[in-house]
């Protein structure tokens, strides 16, 4: 497993799905990409469903998802 932001920290997480999708295709199979940095309750789902992963690492995912 790998926890990446995709990019730049200072750049929004939204602004990576791109190169975090792509990191996704190329890793199938053999290691899980972990989408982090910037992920909150907000937005978990719609990082998990436009980047293909079934789990997401953040600090700020708080309440019921």
């Amino acid at each position: 497993r790998i926890l990446t932001h995709g990019g730049p920290l200072d750049r929004p997480i939204t602004n990576c799905f791109e190169n975090l999708k792509e990191l996704n295709k190329q890793a199938k199979g053999k290691i899980e990409i972990l989408p982090g940095g910037g992920i909150t309750d907000e937005n978990v789902n719609s990082v998990i469903e436009t980047i293909g992963v079934t789990q997401a690492h953040g600090t700020k995912i708080l309440g019921k998802i």
